[in-house]
Formats: structure tokens, sequence, C-alpha cells
């Protein structure tokens, strides 16, 4: 295991430098890294950064976000009655799953019901609201729900399917696997299953466990043999490694596949249990798979290390969707990177970075955790430093949005397909995840989660250097928090009269109805290819076009912009008005404060306003719609596909993270 360290330490390239007296730290590749908390003889200190970051912030907000900003029990009540509605409106007991979802949204699905029953379980430790046994009830309803899904999975067909799709499978029932352990910690004395029959009744009240746990061998095998599968996808015979995305199509080697296997082997090696069940596949030759494979651990930091070294992010540190090769005279270098960026593929690296971080101790990870979180938050529109978004989005007139800046606008986070509703039921699914892997980062740091059982032989770790990281990674999610509230609110304001979330917030934040562009000011380069919302043709480097277009789950012909059902000519606009003033999507549109224009809709054309300010106006407070009267046929939540479980649970997961993330 010390050698084990030695070899994930040395190979650790991301780096911290101090650029000025305010500490601010540049995220940039280098060969050297901060040194991990961890006291190893076996790593010279001048081989790395000694002192740790004093901030992870690369702007600190004016007035700094305090403990008071906790969100209220009603964030809570929310959260939970999105939890009630996605279960009562989507699932059916009878069949373990969402009939709506496709299999990987599904295993989503699974995942943020049970991050969501552990938010719950842990706050009713806090929270005097029922009696045990009612709380019990409760939390077992929601866990019983997930053993159907279990049951309800159809793991059968996953298993030829691409392999980002297996690896969801492994971060479900890691995540299920986390809640029955945590649940059975905070509520009984016994976690140990399996014992001796106990004769008296009243020795069995005083050991048993929760009866969860009889479950995490099930959840523990599943999520072996998926990681097991998805091992096939990592190669180093093209592209110098990484993953593969689809063992049916053309080399690809995305981020999402690459955050996934870096994430999810991050998981196994802190959190799987072990695997002995021997049927139908075995894990080893004995049968037997160990906790704290070291395996797994070599896995998430390869991964690592690959990725931050592949060229997948753009200028402004978004992560652009992948990379061909392009040509087939026998290259093996993947050069042709897809622009498109997507809000999933900034957040599950973060679960990845976080758990590095418990793994080895290193600091490194949780700063690039942070820094990417913030582009991301940059790239919506919204500044830390002023705790509100860069452009005035009170009082706008129908019809009127704020300037597009990469993803988002007024500070809410969009995929490219939300304001035009061309998302598939892929793109559905973005924003949930985005937020349920933020969430998980920024967990307050615990010296218990620290991997300290494989760093004993180590000369123990520097609590003061803990206890810095700690205060600096709660100071800089608290910043995040402002931002979080301002999402939740206007996601809240898409709910319709059945309370499930729209999927484009900001039509909630803007107010808008019937005057919507069509394209929602945005416009993708020949070099932004969403194969994710729309079909794509086998051509160039997606095939040799001897096959039909390309088989995506959730993507099929009608994920085209449609319409409003209700809206007239006036208030749309016409195709050559569209074409001639549309705001690129490209990585200019950022970063410029200058030259980005909010999109007008005025009878048959177009009006631009000039924007390059922060607004500073305190923003107006909407009411949440509560009636049928405020629901028309002009709802722009109602176009393309409408409300589906997958937009319901990304509104599930962004109170969830307004919640927990206020509270650190």
């Amino acid at each position: 295991m010390r050698s084990l360290l030695i070899y994930v330490f040395l190979i650790t390239v991301v780096a911290l430098n101090v650029k000025n007296d305010h500490h601010t730290w540049i995220r940039t590749i280098r060969r050297k890294y901060v040194c991990s908390i961890f006291n190893s003889p076996h790593i010279p200190e001048d081989e790395c950064w000694t002192t740790p970051p004093s901030t992870f912030l690369e702007e600190e907000p004016l007035v700094p976000v305090q403990a008071h900003h906790r969100a209220d029990p009603g964030v809570l009540d929310n959260a939970f009655y999105a939890l009630t509605v996605m279960q009562d409106e989507f699932f059916k007991s009878e069949l373990g799953t969402w009939p709506s979802s496709i299999d990987w949204t599904a295993a989503v699905l699974q995942t943020l019901v049970s991050a969501m029953t552990s938010t719950l379980s842990e706050a009713f430790l806090d929270i005097d609201l029922a009696e045990n046994s009612t709380k019990s009830n409760m939390i077992d309803l929601y866990f019983s729900q997930t053993v159907a899904a279990y049951f309800g999975q159809n793991h059968i067909s996953i298993r030829g399917q691409a392999y980002d799709d297996m690896l969801w499978v492994v971060l479900g029932w890691l995540e299920a696997l986390q809640f029955i352990s945590k649940h059975s910690k905070a509520y009984y004395n016994h976690e140990k299953v399996g014992a001796a029959a106990i004769p008296e009744i009243n020795d069995a009240f005083e050991s048993q466990p929760w009866y969860g746990n009889y479950w995490a061998r099930s959840f523990a095998h599943r999520a072996r043999v998926f990681w097991e599968l998805a091992s096939k996808g990592w190669g180093t015979d093209l592209c110098g490694g990484g993953m593969n995305w689809n063992p049916h199509e053309w080399v690809y080697k995305n981020a999402i596949t690459n955050e996934l296997w870096i994430a999810a082997s991050i998981q196994m090696y802190l959190h799987f249990p072990g695997d002995d069940i021997t049927t139908p596949w075995k894990a080893t030759p004995s049968g037997f798979q160990p906790v704290k494979d070291p395996k797994f651990l070599m896995a998430a930091v390869d991964g690592y290390k690959w990725l931050m070294n592949s060229n997948m992010t753009n200028s402004h540190g978004l992560f652009t969707d992948g990379f061909h090769i392009s040509g087939r005279n026998g290259s093996t270098r993947c050069d042709q990177r897809n622009e498109m960026v997507f809000t999933y593929n900034q957040g599950v690296l973060l679960t990845g970075q976080r758990g590095l971080w418990s793994a080895t101790g290193s600091p490194s990870y949780l700063n690039e955790g942070h820094a990417l979180i913030q582009n991301v938050i940059r790239a919506t529109g919204w500044s830390i430093k002023n705790s509100s978004p860069r452009d005035d989005v009170d009082d706008l007139p129908p019809g009127l949005l704020p300037p597009w800046r990469g993803l988002g606008r007024g500070g809410i986070l969009e995929d490219v397909c939300d304001s035009s509703a061309s998302c598939s039921q892929n793109g559905h699914t973005f924003k949930g995840i985005f937020f349920h892997h933020l969430t998980h980062f920024c967990k307050p740091l615990e010296v218990a989660e620290l991997n300290v059982r494989s760093t004993r032989q180590s000369r123990g770790f520097n609590t003061q250097k803990f206890e810095n990281i700690a205060a600096a990674h709660a100071r800089a999610c608290r910043s995040y928090v402002p931002w979080l509230k301002h999402n939740a609110e206007a996601a809240l304001l898409t709910r319709d009269e059945k309370g499930v979330f729209g999927t484009w917030w900001s039509a909630g934040l803007l107010n808008l109805t019937n005057s919507v562009p069509r394209h929602g000011g945005i416009t993708l380069t020949s070099a932004m290819v969403d194969y994710r919302n729309h079909p794509i043709e086998r051509v160039n480097e997606w095939g040799n076009g001897s096959l039909p277009k390309m088989a995506i789950p959730g993507v099929d012909d009608t994920a085209i912009i449609e319409s409003l059902e209700s809206a007239t000519t006036e208030g749309r606009l016409s195709d050559a008005a569209s074409a001639s003033t549309e705001t690129s999507a490209t990585e200019s549109s950022l970063n410029q404060d200058s030259g980005l224009n909010h999109v007008v809709v005025h009878g048959q054309q177009q009006h631009v306003m000039n924007s390059g300010h922060d607004a500073t106006k305190k923003k107006k407070k909407k009411k949440a719609k509560n009636s049928s009267s405020d629901f028309s046929k002009g709802d722009p939540n109602d176009r393309g596909r409408g409300r589906t479980v997958e937009t319901h649970n990304g509104g599930m997961a962004i109170l969830r993270a307004w919640w927990e993330v206020s509270r650190t």
C-alpha cells in the first residue's frame, strides 16, 4: 500500500501557484502538486507545494456568505414534495421503475432517490417533526422503492450498451450503499447481518441491524459487475489512454464516460463493501472481491491523469464533449474535438475529485473541483463577487432574454436545448446530474472520511493543514449558495398544477409566456455536434455512412424545436430574423462584457439591446405558481417533450443542493 501511495502522489499533475498577495490560486496543469496532508517519508517536500491554498475562490464575495444564509425548513419541504411527486406521479412499484424513463436515466433517478432519502434521514436527526416510528416509516417507504428499482432495472440489456450507461448503474448502487451505511450508523446499534440465530426476542431487539443492510450484498454485487464490464472501455492503444464511449460506434473518447470512470472507480475504492456473491459471475477466481482494492484507486488516478492532460477543456475551463480520431489512416491520435458543452459534463467529475481528496489527502483535487464549479457559475452569467447576475434580469419586457453566457443566462444554468424546447430525454436529465454531484462535492470535509486506514504506515497527517483546507472548502461552498438559491427559486416557478418541474428554469425567472425566441438567442458552430439531443448521420467522424442514423437512447426525430401551440404570428421569430442576429454559443460568448446582446421579440422582427453591465438592482421576489389559473397554453415548458420525470428530477436536485450546501 505504501508503494501505491507513492504512485498516486507522483502522477498527480494538477498544481497550484500563488499569484498575488490575496492568495489567488491559478488552476493550471503543472508537474508539481500540492503536498498531501499525509506526511510520508517517501515523498520529498521539494517535489510538491508545501503550503495548501488559503482560499479556493478566484474572487471573494464582497459580502461574505454567513451561516444565516442557511436555507429555511421550507426548502426541505419543497425538496420532499418534489420527491413525493416524482414517486407518486412517475414510479410504478409493480414494475420497479419509472416507465417513461430509459435505462440510463432510470439509473440516475434511482441515484437521486437514494440521495434524497439520505438527506431526509439526516434532517430527521435534527428536526423534531414526528415520532421516530413515523420518521422510520417514511424512510423505509422510499428505501423499499429503491429495492424495487433494483429488481426493475433492465440490467441484462445494459450489459450490451455503451460504457457510460454501465457506469451510471455503478454510481447508483454505490449511492444506495452509502445511504444504508449512514442511516444504519445514525439510527441503529448494529450493522452486521448474517449472525447466528438469536433465541430470545428481547436479545434480538437489542442486536438487530436495520433491515436495509440485508440488501447491501446485492447492491454491491451489481456495482462490482458493472464496473468490471465498463473497465473493458479503457485502453492505451488509442489516444494515449482514456475510456471509449461506445463499443458499437467509432472511437469517441468523451468527457462523460471518463468522468464517470473516475467517479465510479474512486467510489468503489472508498465505499464498496466487498463482494462474496459467486453466481452468476465471480469477481475473482476465489469468488471474493475485497474492500479497498488498490485497482480501483489506480483506475481513478490513471483516469484523472489522462482526462486532465487530454485538452478536453476549452479556454474558459469548461469540458467540451469529447475527441474523435480524424481520418481512418491508421492514426491513433485524438485530434478532432467536439466543442459542444453540456451541463452534466461539468458535474460528474466533482464526485471523482472529492473522492480522490479523501483517498490521497491532496487538496489539488479540491482546488480543481472548485475551479470547475466557478467556471460553470461564471458561464451562467452570475457574479460570485456581487452575489447577483451580471445582467439585469428585473422588469424585462415580454420576450426579452438576457444574453447567453455559455451555460445559461441571468445566472440560471441552462443547456443549449432548453430555450428552444429541443431537448431529448438525455438533455432533460443533465442539470439534475450536475447539481447532484455538486452537492456531493460540497459536503463538509471530515477527518472520518479520509482514507486513514491505508495511510497509517505514514507519519500521520497534519491536523492544522486539514483544518485550514476544511475551512477554505466550506467558505468556497457557502459562496455558491446565493447562486443555488437563485436557480432553485427559478426552478420552483416552472412547476405545473401537479407540482412537476419544467426544464427551462429561465422561463420561470423571466415570467415568459407566449413571446419566446424559438432559438433562445443561440446558434451552434459546425464544431459543436449536439448528438445527445438530435439524430446524427453516420458520416465523417461519426461513421462511414453505411448504417442508419446513430441509435442513441432517448434521441429520435421528434427531438426538434416546436413553436408554442398558443403563440400567434406576433411574438414569434421569423427564420430570417433569427438567423441574422443570433448570439453565438462558441467560447467567445462567455467573457465578453460588450457585444453580447439581449434578444427581443417584437412582431416579425428581433430587436437587440446592448448589455455590458453588472446588474446591481435588488432582485424582486416572485411567488411560485400554486393554482391552475397560473398556467396557460403559452407555458414555454409545455413545448417539445414537455415536463417529464427527468425534468422533475432536475428540480428536486437543485432544491436538495440548496438545502445541503447552505448548511456547510
